[in-house]
């Protein structure tokens, strides 16, 4: 387990080989996301623009923003009524 101290200014340093695994460079930015009580994952904010391609599968057909609207609003009914 990796661990580090947190300072009386409320600073700490992530570790190299933490840094080094969530691909952590100078002046990128962290969230923490509460996953339980007292407990968050620190997770590597990124932008909509580095996710461009990573779900693209050639024998997937394109959709379109009518189509992905649609599905949006298919699930927001449906989450609503439970």
């Amino acid at each position: 387990m990796t661990s580090a101290k947190l300072t009386s200014k409320g600073r700490t340093t992530i570790p190299p080989s933490v840094r080094d695994e969530m691909k952590l460079n100078a002046g990128d930015s962290i969230e923490f996301v509460k996953i339980a009580e007292g407990q968050y994952a620190i997770v590597r904010k990124i932008s909509a623009m580095e996710l461009q391609g990573r779900f693209h599968r050639p024998s997937r057909k394109a959709v379109t923003i009518e189509q992905m609207n649609e599905a949006v609003i298919v699930a927001v009914v449906k989450n609503y009524r439970k």
